[in-house]
């Protein structure tokens, strides 16, 4: 073993006594504690709440070099070698400055973590035209040069001197990186593997991707040419692009099948089905035949397709994606009335069909050409627990229709400038259906309707614009929750109508429509809490012929909620007619006017806001 000498203290040789060794180290520790205090004129900061250390536990401690923010070592031991607790914005296990010191021209392989990455690198050594290594200036992790305290190379500091601490120049990949990615509203971790052919192109091509969603665990390729193979596990099997496989020994079967279209491009080579911008369907509807009996994945990629006949979804437990909107399903054809066939009411129908999911597709309803009434985009008939999401229906008569339709769930879809029919989404005879988190804006009538359809929830929509009538509209529909919704420049933002029954609508917002919310015809018993109804052109909130609701907590003002910002017809809450019994109005935010109560027997109301004095009718 070499020496070991530190100034001021005597040698330690293998020989030594016990005794001696104790002493030895006894001066080492006194010593390294004046070394620190220098150490520390050269950190940033240094926040240490507890030091307490019995130098005969530490065995063995080797250091090659200390820099500022960093510590690099051979060897850190001690008889119970953990580490309680470490807090770094950024770890690098590279030698770089320990390979430049000792001339090693070898590549460095290396794990590299910050942020929400972790990345495994590696690096080869640059040369110039004349063979010659390059080299650098290192610097810390917020780039600033670093330099050698001595030529000890034990310290460095931020001070120029003759003594730079360097490094050789490499160049680097990144051979592996897992990180945290957002989807939707949630982080889920993301793994990319490989470093990629070097495409200008893309760089994702040559790379696999591994990412666990929330239907199961998906695996990708992009291969050279840009296209993507897939292998998915999930709750329904194994599925893989342009194969079936069997699921162990239950032998269930679950295909995936492709479809691009020559007009984006595509080739037979690159997908199972391939259109040609002619009766496009044709293809759509052979894949979906083409599924076992258990149902699979048909993957529609980017392209326009003109379809000349409804797609009618032929089992269960099929799921048709696009790519979003570089998927657009075109419509060149009119629907009737028919709940299945060529002309059925939607471009795509379910009828009778469950465990079906419509996704991520652009539904064209191309009106200018074909403007017949039952041209919807998405129709279900007598169909249960599907889902429908992430697609968009544009210019169609209607976007979204269910009827005699349950359990299902409709979100995160948008449905704007349909007209002719009745509405962006509408439920008839339906029950038990979320529809959740939809764009429902400029319809020529409205937003969300429900006929005759019960138990459902509304929740989280925006409906505005739709300017001839409502933004959601409750016709002969009870027992239903609506909350959350902004419905704003409607002739009217909520409409609830004609013995619509025991609903709650709670927490929405209905601003700058003719009128916030109505409970009109014999609707009761209906609570109508918390919602904001300000800035509407006649009634924030108005009953006519409705009996037994309970409308408290509302806000329904104009303006700064002064007289002067309400013409004579104009008003918070209004009970218009002798024919409105038994409702209670109490704790509204009525500034400026306070309710009105046109007649009928045994309405209250009390604790209404209406101006600054602490009087409470």
């Amino acid at each position: 073993m070499a020496e070991v000498k530190l100034p001021g203290i005597r040698d330690l040789r293998p020989n030594a006594s016990v005794e001696e060794k104790i002493q030895a180290l006894t001066d080492a520790y006194h010593m390294l504690t004046k070394y620190l205090e220098f150490l520390l004129l050269n950190l940033d900061s240094l926040n240490i709440s507890e030091i307490d250390a019995d130098i005969t536990r530490i065995k063995n401690l080797e250091a090659v070099n200390i820099i500022t923010q960093t510590l690099i070592t051979q060897t850190l031991y001690a008889e119970k070698g953990y580490i309680a607790e470490l807090t770094v914005d950024q770890l690098d296990t590279s030698q770089k400055v320990r390979n430049y010191l000792e001339g090693n021209l070898g590549d460095v392989n290396y794990i590299k973590i910050y942020d929400q990455y972790i990345e495994f690198r590696t690096g080869s050594v640059k040369y110039d035209e004349g063979g010659v290594p390059l080299t650098e200036q290192a610097t810390d992790d917020k780039g600033r040069p670093l330099y050698w305290v001595d030529d000890t190379h034990m310290a460095s500091t931020y001070e120029p001197n003759d003594l730079p601490v360097m490094i050789y120049q490499y160049d680097e990949t990144v051979k592996l990186s897992i990180s945290f990615r957002r989807f939707g509203e949630t982080y889920e971790p993301y793994i990319i593997l490989g470093e990629g052919i070097g495409s200008t192109l893309d760089p994702d091509r040559g790379k696999a991707f591994i990412h666990k969603d929330t239907e199961g665990l998906l695996i990708t390729y992009k291969k050279a040419d840009g296209t993507d193979v897939y292998l998915r596990l999930g709750e329904n099997g194994i599925s893989l692009s342009h194969d079936t496989v069997s699921q162990g020994s239950e032998g269930k079967r679950v295909a995936r099948f492709t479809i691009g279209t020559t007009q984006n491009g595509w080739t037979a080579g690159e997908v199972d089905y391939l259109c040609d911008g002619v009766d496009d369907q044709v293809e759509i509807i052979q894949a979906l035949k083409n599924l076992p009996k258990t149902g699979g994945e048909v993957v529609i990629l980017d392209g326009t397709y003109n379809i000349t006949a409804s797609i009618n979804i032929p089992k269960n437990n099929v799921s048709l994606r696009g790519s979003g909107n570089a998927t657009i399903l075109k419509r060149m054809y009119n629907s009737t009335s028919e709940a299945s066939g060529s002309t059925a009411r939607g471009l795509i129908t379910l009828n009778k069909k469950s465990g079906c999911k419509i996704q991520d597709l652009q539904i064209d309803g191309n009106r200018s050409r074909y403007y017949a009434f039952y041209n919807c985009g998405i129709c279900l008939y007598s169909s249960n627990n599907n889902t429908i999401t992430g697609n968009t229906c544009v210019t169609n008569s209607s976007g979204i229709y269910l009827y005699s339709s349950s359990d299902n769930t409709i979100t995160g879809n948008i449905c704007n400038n349909n007209n002719n029919g009745y509405d962006s989404i509408f439920l008839e005879s339906s029950s038990n259906n979320m529809i959740t988190g939809n764009i429902c804006n400029n319809n020529y009538n409205y937003g969300i309707y429900l006929y005759l359809s019960s138990n459902n929830t509304i929740t989280g929509n925006t409906c505005n614009n739709n300017v001839q009538y409502f933004g959601i509209l409750l016709e002969s529909s009870s027992n239903n929750t609506v909350t959350g919704n902004t419905c704003t420049n409607n002739a009217s933002g909520i409409y609830i109508h004609s013995s619509s029954n025991n609903n709650t609508i709670t927490g929405n917002t209905c601003t700058n429509n003719g009128t916030g919310i109505d409970l009109v015809s014999y609707s009761k018993n209906n609570a109508v809490t918390g919602n904001i109804c300000n800035n509407n052109r006649y009634y924030g909130i108005w009953l006519s012929r409705s009996n037994n609701n309970t409308v408290t907590g509302n806000t329904c003002i104009r303006g700064t909620g002064t007289p002067e910002d309400y013409a004579t017809n104009q008003y918070t809450i209004f009970l218009d007619g002798t024919d409105n019994n038994y409702n209670l109005i109490s704790s509204n935010n009525c500034m400026g006017k306070a309710v009105v109560i046109g007649g009928g027997t045994g309405n209250s109301a009390w604790g209404n806001k209406f101006d600054a004095t602490n009087d409470l009718p």
